[in-house]
């Protein structure tokens, strides 16, 4: 799945969420009428890709994301390939490896690698905080999935609202949409939309190394924020703080 189709496909989840009810056939009645918060697996891999169209000063933009990763929630250790394609063409690869339980937490660019102070865990469960919109069924009841709404309003930081879907029963992520404001990379308020979705999700990790061992160049790291780092942290930071879950 592309960039192209893989943003129809969000943007047609995020109109949906106001206006959609769980599909009927003829004569049949549904009785699902509510959701509860839930969580999903401790252990997976999965992908990601999303649009992000913003404004700042009243000039467009926009870009394009993606990222493959590996998480372990039993562990509290993630680890993320992140590739983000600018308006102009231009693009950035980085990596991003998080182990809370030693407390450390790397980006890698270019080779080079940077210690960051531990951020935002990743959420393995729909927040409390999340309303339960409705069901709905994608393809000819090929997969039933939940819709949520959850405000965003975090001290500058990203304001606004996140609607995301999960399947139903397994809670396996499936799209997340954000509409508000965030800061840039300069610290000025853009007006940002976000419409992304979750592929190729596969239970527990086959090569836990891959994502969750620093490379040899991270030994000699240090907290000194380097100005090519500066841009994926940002960017990184950004992400995480616009989605419900993960």
């Amino acid at each position: 799945m592309d960039f192209l189709q893989l943003s129809v496909l969000s943007l047609g989840l995020l109109l949906s969420l106001g206006q959609c009810n769980v599909i009927k056939t003829k004569g049949e009645t549904s009785k699902r009428t509510d959701a509860a918060p839930c969580c999903t697996a401790d252990q997976f891999e999965t992908g990601y890709g999303g649009i992000v169209g913003q404004s700042i000063d009243g000039t467009p933009s926009a870009l394009a994301e993606s990222l493959r990763g590996g998480f372990d929630f039993k562990g509290r250790r993630y680890g993320m390939n992140v590739s983000v394609v600018q308006f102009d063409g231009t693009s950035t690869e980085y990596r991003v490896i998080e182990l809370f339980e030693k407390g450390k937490a790397y980006i890698i660019t270019d080779g080079f690698c940077q210690r960051l102070p531990l951020g935002q865990e990743p959420v393995q469960c729909v927040p409390d905080s999340a309303t339960y919109r409705d069901s709905f069924y994608m393809g000819d009841k090929a997969l039933l999935v939940d819709s949520w709404y959850m405000a965003v309003n975090q001290s500058a930081g990203p304001e606004g609202a996140v609607f995301a879907t999960t399947t139903s029963g397994d809670c396996v992520p499936a799209s997340n949409n954000f509409v508000g404001t965030a800061p840039d990379a300069q610290g000025k308020k853009a007006y940002m939309t976000v419409s992304g979705g979750y592929v190729n999700f596969t239970l527990g990790i086959k090569d836990p190394d891959q994502w969750f061992v620093p490379p040899d160049s991270c030994g000699n790291s240090t907290n000194l924020l380097t100005e090519s780092f500066r841009l994926p942290l940002q960017h990184w930071k950004r992400m995480q703080a616009m989605k419900m879950m993960l």
